[in-house]
C-alpha cells in the first residue's frame, strides 16, 4: 500500500471515529449528568445545617459548565471541516487501489 493510500485510510478512519463520537451523543450525556448533579444538590436544601451559600455556588458552577458546553462547537468540528479529511471521508474501502 502506498503512503498516499495509508494517509487516506488514516483520514477516513478519523472521519469515521468523529461520526461514532457524534452518534454517541457525548455532549447530551454530559449535559444530563450536570443536570442530575444540580438536582442532587437541590435535595440537600432541606437538610439542617447545610451550607446554603456553598450549595448555591456549586449549582451556579454546574450551570456555568452546562452553558459553556452548550456554546462549545461540536466535538471534532474543526477536523470535520478540514478539506483533506472531508475529501477522504467519502472514499470507499476499495478506492485506495485507484491511487
Amino acid at each position: 500500500m502506498s503512503e498516499t493510500a495509508i494517509a487516506i485510510t488514516f483520514f477516513r478512519s478519523l472521519s469515521d471515529l468523529l461520526d461514532v463520537l457524534e452518534c454517541g451523543e457525548v455532549r447530551t450525556e454530559q449535559l444530563k449528568e450536570l443536570e442530575l448533579q444540580q438536582q442532587k444538590l437541590l435535595t440537600l436544601v432541606d437538610v439542617l445545617g447545610v451550607d446554603m451559600p456553598l450549595i448555591d455556588q456549586l449549582r451556579n458552577q454546574l450551570k456555568a459548565r452546562a452553558s459553556a458546553l452548550m456554546a462549545a462547537p461540536r466535538l471534532g468540528q474543526a477536523l470535520r471541516e478540514d478539506r483533506l479529511i472531508s475529501y477522504s471521508a467519502p472514499m470507499t474501502e476499495y478506492s485506495w487501489w485507484l491511487l
